[in-house]
């Protein structure tokens, strides 16, 4: 009897360390995975300390007046507009210098340190009903399948600014100096498909971090304008 009591009793100690050790060993991975998906979720943390100003502008002799709105009642393959870009936010500007002189001297406060660069988002709904949403951030970006509805031209003002006339930029023409000053948009020769306001938006960006997985810009550096068309709601 003593003999079966002695073996029941080593056995519940035994049982018990066993499950003791488990409990200790499931906590301990449990704290580790947890960890694990905290350093995970501060490495993918996003901060943006890019506050740029930028928006568009409409330029009038010496002076630029910041848009919001545009409207355009052009038939297909009629110029929109050509949107002048600018490195501030105030409403208008006394321009002492050409536009291009102008541009690269306040772009230079901001781009001393950093590599930023220029790039356009531009949306619309068509008459399907599709959202059409693309990047544009280099002139071969600017030849898509949407080119029936839109036609994009990019410029460099700086680099023209001695030039009385000077054509947009291809690829070709690019390097790491130029800067996306002025933005024309045309429209294509199914420019009717489109069945909304066209949002314009203008950003800076130093890397590809500043886009989410998705390719959607999430900086803080932006100015977004609406192209509202005759006869569709804006």
């Amino acid at each position: 009897m003593k003999k079966i009591i002695l073996i029941l009793i080593l056995l519940t100690f035994f049982t018990g360390c066993s499950k003791k050790e488990g409990i200790v060993e499931d906590a301990k991975e449990v704290k580790n995975n947890s960890i694990e998906i905290q350093n995970n979720e501060q490495k993918n943390i996003y901060l943006d300390n890019n506050n740029t100003p930028i928006a568009f502008y409409e330029g009038n002799g010496q002076k630029l007046k910041k848009i919001s709105i545009f409207q355009t009642n052009v038939q297909p393959l009629e110029d929109i507009h050509i949107f002048q870009i600018y490195p501030s936010k105030e409403e208008e500007i006394l321009l002492n210098e050409k536009f291009g002189n102008a541009f690269y001297s306040n772009w230079q406060q901001y781009n001393k340190d950093s590599n930023l660069k220029l790039g356009f988002h531009i949306e619309y709904i068509d008459i399907d009903n599709n959202t059409i949403s693309y990047n544009i951030l280099n002139p071969e970006m600017t030849h898509n399948i949407y080119d029936e509805h839109l036609l994009i031209y990019l410029y460099d003002d700086y680099i023209n600014r001695n030039s009385n006339w000077y054509s947009h930029l291809e690829q070709e023409d690019v390097d790491e100096n130029s800067l996306y000053t002025s933005i024309k948009i045309q429209a294509g020769g199914h420019f009717f498909k489109i069945n909304s306001k066209i949002e314009l938006t203008v950003f800076t960006y130093d890397g590809l971090d500043d886009f989410d997985e998705l390719g959607n810009y999430r900086g803080n550096s932006s100015y977004t304008i609406n192209i509202c068309i005759d006869g569709i709601a804006c």
